[in-house]
């Protein structure tokens, strides 16, 4: 998807679903909190499965689970200004010795 496509469905989400300006911009500034806790989102990413491919699943219902956990997660962390592939580095990077 393209990041202008999905801007805008984002921000057709916040104004049907945050009617009250107050509490969107509310909203929009948690979110950009959010970004800046990179080890946090880096933790969801993980959780969700994001950088993993979806384990063969013995249903669908199993399958449709890790698919929604991964699409929420990318949702969250897109939204939050941050690209997965940041994330990526975070998470794989060599760990530093420490004194």
């Amino acid at each position: 998807m393209r990041i202008t496509s999905w801007l805008m469905m984002a921000a057709s989400w916040f104004q049907s679903a945050w009617r009250a300006s107050s509490d969107r911009r509310q909203v929009l500034a948690e979110y950009a909190q959010l970004g800046r806790m990179r080890l946090l989102l880096a933790d969801i990413a993980l959780r969700g499965g994001v950088f993993r491919p979806i384990p063969a699943a013995a249903d669908l219902y199993q399958a449709g689970i890790a698919e929604g956990r991964r699409q929420l997660a990318l949702e969250l962390i897109r939204t939050a200004g941050t690209e997965p592939a940041l994330l990526q580095k975070i998470c794989f990077q060599p760990v530093k010795a420490e004194d």
